[in-house]
């Protein structure tokens, strides 16, 4: 009988070793895991930097990339093919920043990655523009909407320049309900149509509609991108120091 006792104690004591055995086992199996998925996610891109005029560059160097959520931040600088990595990420959204002394620093919002390798679409980076803007005008002619600028220095071959206009139903500075990016290239003035009246019609205007209209000078190759945490538009390239706003124009019935 004790013999027997024995026997059940031992079989007991055997049972409760596998069982914590096999837990334990378990525990680091999914611990492992949780590493593995947690930080086996890859952010990569490419940054292409050009000068004011949008020549490409041949070294991209230098660039400095930041990878931001949740205040924690990683850093890296790009190769001279503005190739960058990001490697053994948790999961989550993520925002980038592309800075560089003398150009325009650009940002991108809402990276997603979730267990996987995600490419960023290309970013360039120009000069902030040094062209200013010493007059703006706009009228209709026809379905044509037109803008006559002076620009310093003069945009000519070789050596373009960029102008950004925004139009909008207030003139206190409202959101633009429409925004073009008009290159300049060997004109020396005139008047330049930048879009149509039945195009403005599709942005939300209506016949009868004034217009108010923000123009100033920008880069060539103008940057721009979606502040998602101010949902608004950024453009770090263009000069808002002599920009022209309320220009008025009335959309015919």
């Amino acid at each position: 009988m004790k013999k027997t006792m024995n026997s059940i104690a031992t079989l007991f004591t055997a049972a409760a070793l596998i069982v914590v055995t096999a837990s334990s086992c378990s525990k680091d199996v999914l611990t492992q895991e949780n590493v593995q998925t947690v930080n086996r996610s890859t952010v990569y891109g490419r940054v292409m930097t050009t000068d004011a005029f949008g020549k490409l560059q041949a070294n991209n160097s230098g660039v400095e990339v930041t990878l931001e959520m949740g205040g924690q931040k990683k850093t890296t600088i790009t190769t001279a093919s503005g190739d960058y990595q990001f490697e053994n990420l948790a999961n989550g959204t993520y925002k980038l920043s592309y800075a560089k002394a003398g150009l325009a620093t650009q940002q991108v919002y809402d990276v997603a990655v979730v267990n996987n390798r995600v490419m960023v679409s290309t970013v360039r980076l120009a000069p902030a523009t040094t062209t200013t803007l010493q007059s703006a005008q706009a009228g209709i002619n026809n379905n044509e909407v037109w803008i006559n600028v002076g620009l310093t220095p003069q945009p000519s071959y070789g050596k373009p320049a960029g102008v950004r206009i925004f139009a909008s139903k207030n003139a206190q500075s409202a959101p633009a309900q429409h925004q073009a990016h008009y290159f300049l290239g060997t004109e020396t003035g005139g008047k330049i149509p930048f879009t149509t009246v039945e195009d403005l019609k599709a942005k939300g205007f209506a016949a009868g509609d004034v217009v108010y209209l923000t123009i100033a000078a920008d880069t060539f190759n103008s940057g721009h991108y979606f502040n998602s945490e101010l949902q608004q538009w950024m453009f770090p390239s263009m000069n808002q120091q002599t920009q022209v706003s309320n220009i008025s124009i009335t959309l015919p019935y």
